[in-house]
């Protein structure tokens, strides 16, 4: 499974990201509206990202924020609502605004969102609310040192070997050197 991808933007626009990474391989990256706005004018960029395996394809869909990433891997997991249309949602409206929404039962504001009817978003709702999603405890609130041993579990690295591998960085180091510095550390180099 790939965790995150790093690389040059080659080309990006409100729904698709291509990314030459140092190994010379491009990677074409569906992404939201926020990621976009976030990468636009950047020449490099990092990502994390959410790989979806099916009969016929393989997609990446890519997040600049762990948070936004949590809400859409658990939009996914309701009933016939697919990663296309948790992209449309996301590219909406804000993360943020879309778990107030699941958060408050708003099922006729969820229900103007693209793609979502009345008894899609009371699904949604019903499936959601009250979930391990918190805006104060989700995943943008961990700490930097928590979201690079999580990144680091995530590409098949020993939690406790994570943490030994992070335990003296500063916590306000940036996530991406503190995650390359992880795998620097835990490859030996």
């Amino acid at each position: 499974m790939i965790a995150y991808i790093e690389g040059k933007v080659l080309n990006v626009n409100p729904g698709k990201l291509l990314l030459l990474t140092e190994a010379g391989v491009g990677y074409q990256i569906s992404i939201t509206k926020f990621s976009y706005e976030v990468i636009h004018d950047k020449p490099r960029c990092f990502v994390w990202v959410y790989t979806c395996v099916r009969e016929d394809s393989i997609t990446l869909y890519g997040f600049t924020n762990l948070k936004e990433k949590a809400v859409f891997e658990a939009l996914i997991s309701v009933d016939r609502l697919g990663p296309k249309v948790a992209i449309k949602l996301l590219s909406a409206t804000s993360f943020d605004v879309i778990f107030g929404m699941i958060k408050n039962s708003d099922a006729k504001g969820l229900s103007k969102l693209p793609g979502i009817g009345l008894k899609k978003a009371e699904q949604i709702i019903l499936k959601l609310k009250g979930s391990v999603l918190d805006v104060e405890t989700g995943p943008s609130s961990l700490s930097n040192r928590d979201t690079v041993v999580s990144a680091l579990v995530n590409l098949g690295y020993r939690q406790v070997d994570a943490e030994d591998a992070v335990s003296n960085f500063k916590n306000d180091i940036p996530v991406e050197e503190a995650i390359k510095k992880g795998l620097s550390i835990l490859s030996g180099h």
